[in-house]
């Protein structure tokens, strides 16, 4: 994979990335991370940059399976699982976060996890955005599974449901 620079600017194409490739730009005025990162690229000016430019790529991106079960140890199906980022300041940003929907038998996998400490949580349905207000996680925070994710890595976390009017 490669990106095109001209006139100072960063032209892309298509070049088939996963969504687990990440893309980092050291040395401009902006930076970017995420979801299709080289699609983000036009437009971005490599005049304003200072010393050396350096462009990241990387598809080693982890995976968290697990299940989740109801109070009763009931497969919980259709949870919402969410993968939050310890770190406060990337919580600021939606792309930091990973998730997942559990299937009938309470079972989940989330793909393409950046590698980075979180607290795992699951619902029985969807919080919305609630999750990413530091007040509605307040008062279940302990409730969350904590989780490093490293490079490449593979895990399995087994949570309990929290019901949604929580």
């Amino acid at each position: 994979c490669h990106a095109h620079a001209a006139s100072g600017g960063l032209r892309n194409a298509d070049y088939g990335l996963r969504r687990s490739m990440k893309l980092e730009l050291r040395g401009v005025s902006k930076s970017f991370e995420g979801k299709y990162p080289v699609a983000a690229l036009d437009g971005i000016d490599l005049a304003s940059a200072v010393g050396p430019l350096e462009l990241v790529l990387s598809g080693k991106a982890g995976r968290v399976s697990g299940s989740v079960t109801d109070g009763n140890g009931r497969p919980a199906a259709g949870a919402a699982v969410i993968l939050i980022p310890e770190d406060p300041a990337y919580r600021l940003s939606s792309v930091r976060y990973a998730r997942a929907t559990t299937d009938e038998a309470g079972n989940f996998t989330a793909k393409s996890v950046r590698p980075g400490s979180y607290k795992v949580f699951a619902w029985t349905e969807s919080p919305g955005a609630a999750y990413r207000d530091p007040e509605f996680l307040r008062p279940i925070e302990g409730r969350g599974v904590a989780l490093t994710v490293e490079e490449s890595g593979s895990y399995t976390v087994n949570l309990q449901v929290i019901p949604s009017r929580e």
